[in-house]
């Protein structure tokens, strides 16, 4: 995933029948909304599921220790 509002290093993308499932991390909820529209935009994409969940950064290392 590739947009200049959205911190994709933590965010995975899985796809099937044009169905795609955002799941990861992001540190904001407008970098979540971010990463939904992006992937709607994208041609085939019928269906987008947002599992982003918001962690800020400062929380980050937290919260991957207890995932």
């Amino acid at each position: 995933m590739a947009a200049d509002d959205v911190d994709a290093s933590d965010v995975n993308v899985d796809t099937s029948d044009g169905r795609v499932v955002l799941h990861g991390k992001v540190g904001s909820e407008g970098e979540k909304s971010a990463a939904e529209r992006v992937a709607k935009t994208i041609d085939g994409v019928k269906q987008v599921q947002n599992l982003l969940q918001v962690v800020p950064k400062s929380a980050r290392e937290t919260v991957d220790a207890t995932d």
